[in-house]
């Protein structure tokens, strides 16, 4: 029995082995075929649809045209085409042609991925590329120039010396002045060792020298100024600055330059002056510039006077008289007194036809046909002074402060404000006792919670003057909402019956601000 069970083990692997054959083919013959897959034709691709009369998918189409590089420009620009009526066209166009752009805001010819211009988190900036091995080479100290002593108007001129360093061409993608520098030119250094104008992304060798010219305008500028020029590159720095220094001294000075007139009381009158006097010297003629656009207050009188006039009334040195006359009305004084030489600026001529440009505009509505508003003012081509003029007009009384603010207050809350009543008649005083406080709605309408509120009036001391005092009561359970009233003071003046003063607040329930 045992041999017989050892003989079996032995065979069954053998037995097994011939069997599995017939047993899968019969699990195949169950098994359904799967179904056959037959090669699909391939489609012809559509006929693109037609886009003559569809202004959006002219413009998709356009877009997809300039994105494949087609040389047609029916794609977006990459700036805003240039309007030749701009009144800072010039500037403008040559800041596109440093770019790389022409005046339609598509890239020149030749300029492309060089200077086009393309959006960045500060606005348009150069497409440059970084190399490691490029280098902008300015020798330590010399990318700040300081002019010194300069007289405002002056167009300063300074050219920055650099060379191209490192081990790969440097590349210049775009050359940025600040405001009041102006760029005069980039000139490289060419083979043949002449400096040439430089074109925006073409490549430098090593040890080629870059001169950087560049204008310091001092027209609208007084004192320590500073500009920069800020030249951004492939080299890992990036952006390098240059800097433009001077001491900008006024053609022509006043002092004070704020004139302080100070409280003035109505019907009586008060003179002070001013000290004028050229910087350097030069002797001018000054008069007043009262073009339209300030309307000189009733009772201001100004008056020019040479010191030490020559024999054609020129002098270095002038004196404004100012006078604020009895017929001045009551209020505030504020006025620019302007002045103008007969000394011309530098750049006269420029400003001249900014003024002819603007003049047009004016007669033309001072609106383009898109509707945009366009410069009309008129800016002097002579040097000009100017000094501003504050004072104040007191009439019979004044009231101190002319609001007043409840605050957010909550229901049951009492809150007191106090105005003070002040008289500049030194032949009238206030009487307390006879005086008389309305409490009542502001512009006509009746007062929210009137009931609520209480007035009295009470002598300030030392003044010729009274407090009077508005006082919430506190405002029913429940009242919510905003209330304006007007307080009307019965002075007993006889030209000064009454004085207003406007109040408001607002009651939120559980809310405590603004009181006490």
């Amino acid at each position: 029995m045992k041999l017989r069970r050892i003989a079996l083990a032995a065979i069954a692997p053998a037995l097994l082995f011939i069997l599995l054959p017939a047993v899968a083919q019969a699990a195949q013959d169950r098994t359904p075929p799967k179904p056959r897959q037959v090669p699909q034709a391939r489609s012809k691709p559509a006929p693109p649809k037609p886009v003559a009369n569809d202004p959006a998918a002219r413009q998709k189409q356009a877009k997809k045209q300039a994105d494949e590089g087609s040389p047609s420009k029916q794609g977006k620009p990459s700036a805003k085409p240039l309007d030749p009526n701009d009144k800072d066209y010039i500037k403008r166009k040559a800041k596109y042609a440093a770019a790389g752009l022409g005046e339609d805001g598509y890239p020149l010819k030749g300029a492309a991925g060089k200077g086009a211009i393309t959006k960045g988190a500060r606005g348009a900036a150069p497409e440059v590329a970084v190399d490691p091995n490029a280098k902008l080479m300015i020798e330590f100290g010399t990318d700040r120039h300081d002019f010194g002593r300069a007289q405002q108007g002056d167009v300063l001129l300074h050219t920055f010396q650099m060379a191209a360093g490192g081990s790969a061409p440097l590349i210049i993608g775009q050359v940025s002045p600040t405001c009041g520098c102006t760029l005069s030119e980039v000139l490289v250094e060419a083979p043949s060792g002449d400096l040439v104008p430089y074109v925006y992304g073409d490549p430098i060798e090593p040890g080629r020298k870059i001169e950087i010219s560049a204008r310091l305008n001092t027209a609208n500028k007084k004192n320590a100024t500073q500009v920069r020029v800020n030249v951004t590159t492939n080299d890992p720095v990036r952006v390098s600055s240059l800097t433009l220094m001077a001491n900008v001294e006024q053609f022509i000075q006043a002092t004070p330059t704020i004139l302080q007139m100070g409280d003035i009381p109505q019907g009586s009158t008060r003179t002070q002056f001013v000290d004028v006097r050229t910087t350097r010297g030069a002797k001018v003629f000054l008069a007043l510039d009262e073009r339209p656009g300030l309307v000189r207050p009733p009772g201001l009188d100004v008056t020019l006077s040479p010191v030490a006039p020559d024999e054609e009334g020129r002098s270095a040195h002038w004196k404004v008289e100012v006078n604020v006359g009895a017929e001045a009305v009551e209020g505030n004084i504020g006025y620019q007194i302007r002045m103008s030489t007969d000394y011309a600026r530098p750049d006269a001529t420029e400003i001249e036809k900014k003024n002819a440009t603007h003049k047009h505009n004016e007669d033309h509505g001072g609106k383009d046909e898109e509707g945009k508003v366009l410069p009309t003012h008129q800016v002097s081509s002579k040097y000009q002074v100017n000094v501003a003029v504050t004072g104040r007009i007191l009439g019979a009384m004044t009231c101190t402060p002319q609001f007043l603010s409840m605050g957010l207050v909550r229901p049951g809350q009492v809150v007191p404000r106090t105005v003070k009543l002040i008289s500049h008649d030194t032949d009238f005083k206030f009487d307390p006792k006879t005086m008389t406080v309305e409490v009542k709605g502001d512009g006509g309408r009746p007062l929210r919670w009137a009931e609520h509120f209480s007035s009295t009036v009470r002598p300030a001391q030392g003044i010729n003057g009274v407090d009077v005092e508005l006082r919430l009561e506190g405002l029913p359970d429940g009242a919510d909402g905003s209330f304006k009233g007007l307080l009307v003071i019965h002075t007993g003046h006889p030209t000064k019956q009454t004085m207003e003063v406007h109040f408001s607040g607002v009651c939120r329930a559980g809310v405590v601000r603004g009181g006490r």
